[in-house]
């Protein structure tokens, strides 16, 4: 009686045994069918570092993160070494920096963006624009007496429009060996877009700066498209 009793036992513990690896069997099942269903992303498609998909009507003319240098660009300088950004075009102070961009002729619309990092005390300083065929679109200046705040002035019309969302970047302490001993950073992500573009487009930035002020550049992306939905060769 008693092994007949031990016998069930046992065979009772292989049972739940079994039922435990089941039960993980197919809580691991349903993890793998989640993680491989994916919910459409509503709205603008474009993500912060510019990068989107393109539909058919669309051509992408540029993208840049600065990873392979900066081709297209005078002046090219790229760094890798400011505490809190990547790779990106430059730093400058008070040098003009511009690069043209050929428009496919079939084009009704043209969309630039690209991220602006300020670096040091801006405080006072002359500011810093960005023009597209020596038409000014946006000028940026800090106000007199704080380094929190940038006001930003952008250019709206029937055909041409300018747009900059300001944030801050509080990157590490950086260490002694290191350039850009700035505590804070204003990123400004700036939108352009132009309707029945020229055959060439050509962005320039100019700052008014001197002392510690510096700029740079990062996730340029520039694209072309057709408003007729005809898919661009």
């Amino acid at each position: 009686m008693g092994q007949n009793a031990r016998k069930r036992e046992h065979r009772d513990s292989y049972i739940t045994v079994d039922w435990l690896v089941l039960l993980v069997t197919c809580a691991a099942l349903v993890l793998l069918l989640a993680t491989t269903l994916r919910t459409p992303v509503e709205g603008d498609p474009e993500g912060r570092d510019g990068f989107r998909e393109l539909a058919a009507h669309e051509t992408l003319l540029a993208y840049q993160d600065f990873t392979f240098g900066a081709p297209g660009w005078r002046p090219d300088a790229t760094s890798d070494r400011l505490p809190g950004l990547g790779p990106v075009l430059g730093p400058f102070d008070a040098e003009p920096v511009q690069r043209s961009f050929p428009i496919p002729a079939d084009a009704d619309h043209v969309r630039l963006s690209f991220d602006l990092h300020l670096i040091g005390d801006w405080a006072e300083q002359g500011g810093l624009t960005a023009s597209l065929n020596e038409t000014e679109l946006l000028r940026v200046q800090m106000p007199e007496g704080t380094t929190s705040a940038a006001e930003v002035e952008a250019t709206q019309s029937a055909s041409l429009s300018a747009s900059a969302h300001a944030e801050r970047l509080i990157p590490r302490q950086p260490e002694d060996a290191l350039p850009g001993s700035a505590p804070e950073i204003t990123i400004l992500r700036v939108r352009i877009e132009m309707s029945d573009p020229p055959e060439t487009l050509t962005l320039r930035l100019d700052a008014q700066v001197d002392g510690a002020a510096q700029w740079t550049l990062d996730n340029l992306t520039a694209v072309a498209a057709r408003n007729d939905g005809v898919a661009m060769p």
